[in-house]
């Protein structure tokens, strides 16, 4: 009695079982199985050289970013800060800001631009 099954997700092309304790396996084409694991492998490597670069470009950005906005007290944001404004509502939105942007809350100052210093694009 012979058993021949079709099993594509394994990528086995097929699996023969004999009576007689004997098995045979083929797997799928020339290059079958071969082929497609070595362009996963290179998919793998592919996302793994996307992602160190955007780390170094990132950390790049940071770094000039550190350099151009060191870290001030909030005495210093408000000393920064045009006559007439509230001190309790710029802290404020010092403080909303930070959250939302995902930047320091020592790093705002009341003259950082939304898009070129924060990033908020």
């Amino acid at each position: 009695m012979m058993v021949r099954l079709q099993l594509v997700a394994a990528r086995i092309r097929s699996l023969t079982l004999a009576g007689a304790g004997g098995l045979r396996v083929e797997l799928g084409g020339r290059d079958g199985f071969r082929g497609e694991a070595m362009a996963a492998i290179f998919s793998y490597v592919f996302v793994i050289l996307v992602a160190l670069v955007f780390w170094a470009v990132t950390k790049r950005h940071w770094g000039a970013f550190e350099a151009r906005f060191p870290p001030i007290s909030d005495a210093e944001f408000l000393a920064r800060c045009s006559s007439g404004t509230s001190p309790e509502v710029a802290l404020k939105v010092r403080k909303i800001v930070a959250e939302h942007l995902a930047v320091e809350y020592e790093r705002i100052y009341p003259s950082s631009n939304f898009i070129e210093d924060l990033g908020a694009d």
